[in-house]
């Protein structure tokens, strides 16, 4: 599976009640694909009915994407609200 890139599913809302903050995949804010390259988000948001996928696929990159950089981390889950804008979850600080 190639991610949310292709399953839009995943991000897809229709109110905010239905998105959540979630601890990123490798610094990613959608499921990866084995050969992409690590990011600096720390934190992601969803459709909350995917939080079972999202937290399966979690573990299985923890530590198999190509990450040539280290980045610190500066976004902590409570420090954003995800809210559904445009019929999708999207973080926003608080």
């Amino acid at each position: 599976m190639s991610g949310c890139k292709s399953n839009p599913n995943i991000l897809s809302c229709s109110n905010d009640s239905e998105c959540i903050v979630v601890d990123s995949i490798e610094g990613l804010q959608y499921i990866p694909d084995i050969n992409d390259e690590c990011g600096c988000d720390t934190v992601a948001t969803i459709n909350s009915k995917y939080l079972e996928l999202w937290e399966t696929k979690r573990a299985e990159f923890k530590g198999k994407l190509k990450c040539d950089k280290w980045c610190k981390g500066l976004g902590l889950k409570d420090s954003y609200i995800a809210k559904c804008e445009n019929k999708k979850c999207v973080l926003e600080f608080k």
